[in-house]
């Protein structure tokens, strides 16, 4: 079985991706948060108003892990995202894996490390910095969009 895609990534394709691309576990954010408070405690701790370099230095970490938890996701998205803005991207997603037609190669299942499905957005990685988008409007129907999303979840299971 075969299940061809076709589509143009239009802004309400990159809207869809970049929810899909950025939804993440909260852990994360709350981690790098308690962290940057460490950061700061450290600080305050390693002599606070008496050691300003020592204050300063702990309110650096805490200002790179409050970074690290919230803008680079942003960052790495606007990074995977622009070259793809108004792209047209077509191919199939079989039981073999995943043809995208610029690429003219097949993508088994196997060499795909990770993927992020939504309810009208897909992103199937292939390396940390690429991945194949899918989206419902790139499908002739919602079957087969549907379909093309529990194969990719059949296939991927454990796997992101």
């Amino acid at each position: 079985m075969q299940i061809q895609f076709s589509g143009i990534v239009d802004d309400r394709v990159a809207e869809d991706l970049r929810l899909v691309y950025l939804h993440r576990s909260p852990v994360y954010p709350i981690v790098y948060a308690a962290v940057a408070v460490v950061a700061l405690a450290m600080g305050w701790w390693a002599g606070g108003a008496s050691n300003p370099q020592a204050l300063f230095f702990w309110f650096l970490v805490a200002l790179g892990a409050i970074y690290v938890g919230f803008g680079t996701p942003r960052v790495a998205y606007n990074r995977w995202a622009k070259p793809i803005q108004g792209m047209a991207f077509s191919g199939s997603v079989s039981e073999d894996g995943v043809r995208v037609d610029r690429i003219e190669d097949l993508r088994p299942w196997r060499s795909i490390q990770a993927a992020k499905l939504g309810a009208r957005a897909a992103i199937l990685y292939v390396s940390k910095a690429e991945g194949v988008p899918l989206h419902r409007q790139f499908f002739d129907s919602e079957r087969s969009w549907q379909q093309a999303k529990e194969l990719a979840s059949e296939k991927l299971t454990g796997r992101g």
